[in-house]
């Protein structure tokens, strides 16, 4: 049963959004701050006028009338014990120490029925793996429309080497269909060779021992939201010297950034940013816009969610 300061609030809350019945769309528009803090800012608009109603502390996506919370975990990997591998024949899981190290788990949840999305899921022992340090992370990238970009950062050492290994996976999930997702069709990876590819390996020839283009390779992407459009970063990867790495994907490696010539035929759908994003662009010329969904459903309906999203991070 809620407390009375609990009524309160909640009555508060929709004090302020029942009023706004009459306006036409909720965009939830994830940003990150000067402080590298990532929230949603329920923003609301009638084509005219927009109004950020909510700050919520996470990121939070919509798909029609659905709303997916972004959620990380803490997961624990046991660590190999190095002084105890003498008697040990490789081919199982090492000994352990007691220690673990700290990873990360993505989780999406869908609010409507709790649905729960890993496109992340937890590293585990490899049996014949010998970890004895690992910390991992996962980093939001972005997203548009369903689909959701993802970066997992793990290092890695080993009791045969005195530095940490980096890696690094890159994934996009589609909330609408609960699956990793291609967004790339045939014609498009093509296109991806002869042109982004190019360019990244004349800003990365000095460094790498690659010698065409095609030794350079498509690691991730990146949306990059403006006032009026999406523009696409792909970054693409290439060999160096251990110790040259940028960090930016994984050890011995050194990444460039090109803007994309075009967008995957997929993404097309919300490639032209609604007016309210510049409206919020201008109110926090501070933050980095990292995606905006649209909210369907009646303005009785998603009032009512704010409110309950409200009651959920108090």
């Amino acid at each position: 049963m809620r407390g009375p300061l609990a009524l309160c609030i909640a009555a508060a809350v929709l004090a302020v959004v029942l009023p706004s019945a009459l306006l036409a769309e909720t965009m939830l528009v994830v940003a990150r701050d000067d402080r590298g803090q990532v929230a949603t800012h329920w923003l609301e608009s009638d084509g005219n006028a927009h109004e950020i109603k909510a700050v919520l502390p996470l990121p939070l996506f919509a798909v029609g009338e659905v709303v997916h919370a972004w959620r990380t975990l803490p997961v624990d990997l046991a660590l190999c014990d190095c002084s105890a591998l003498s008697g040990w024949k490789g081919n199982g899981l090492c000994p352990g120490t007691g220690r673990t190290g700290t990873g990360a788990e993505l989780q999406l949840i869908s609010l409507a029925d709790g649905r729960l999305d890993r496109p992340v899921p937890p590293r585990t022992q490899v049996p014949g793996e010998i970890v004895s340090r690992y910390r991992g992370r996962v980093v939001l990238l972005g997203s548009i429309g369903p689909y959701v970009f993802a970066q997992l950062e793990q290092w890695l050492g080993s009791c045969l080497s005195e530095a940490d290994i980096q890696e690094s996976q890159f994934v996009v999930w589609d909330l609408s269909q609960a699956r990793s997702a291609i967004l790339f069709d045939r014609k498009e990876i093509a296109g991806l060779r002869t042109s982004e590819q190019v360019e990244a390996f004349d800003q990365l020839r000095e460094d790498t021992s690659a010698q065409t283009f095609r030794e350079v390779e498509f690691t991730a992407m990146l949306p990059v939201w403006s006032a009026e459009e999406l523009a696409l970063s792909y970054q693409f990867t290439a060999q160096v010297c251990t110790e040259c790495g940028d960090q930016r994907w994984s050890t011995g490696t050194k990444s460039a950034f090109v803007p994309a010539e075009g967008t995957p035929k997929k993404l097309a759908p919300w490639t032209v940013a609604p007016r309210g994003l510049a409206t919020f662009r201008m109110a926090h010329p501070e933050s980095t816009v990292l995606g905006w969904t649209r909210l369907d459903g009646a303005q009785p309906d998603r009032d009512a969610l704010l409110v309950r999203l409200l009651g959920m991070v108090r």
